[in-house]
């Protein structure tokens, strides 16, 4: 019992110690109130977080569904992901806003309002790649 208790701890220390490298929670991303939404300052490390990390299913490497959330061409070449025309219709703002069954609703951390309402002002400025 004791050494599972140890290791236990030791298990802790490292998930810590690995934590503190610049990692970043879905938490920590935060979307401009107003103005000009960023898809390199706010969009992208906020997919790269909760949907293309390492061990998430929309990376390069492993596209869940055919869908690399990683890179603005690839997000912008997967149809019905961004419609410029029809925000509110397209596949990315459906999945955050919980409108699309998925398993990332499932996630402990749940999307924040300002996420998702940046998320649809940058495809309603026309999903920039700026």
């Amino acid at each position: 019992m004791r050494k599972l208790i140890i290791i236990l701890a030791l298990a802790l220390i490292l998930v810590f110690i690995s934590c503190e490298d610049g990692d970043r929670y879905p938490y920590d991303i935060a979307f401009p109130e107003e103005g000009e939404v960023s898809f390199v300052r706010h969009v992208q490390p906020f997919l790269q977080i909760r949907c293309a990390s390492q061990g998430a299913c929309h990376q390069s490497n492993y596209m869940k569904a055919g869908y690399d959330l990683t890179q603005w061409q690839t997000i912008m070449g997967a149809y019905p992901m961004i419609d410029t025309e029809n925000p509110e219709i397209s596949l990315l703002y459906q999945v955050v806003n919980a409108d699309n069954p998925h398993l990332s609703n499932l996630r402990l951390i749940p999307v924040r309002q300002d996420q998702i309402d940046g998320i649809l002002r940058w495809i309603e400025q026309g999903a920039l790649h700026n």
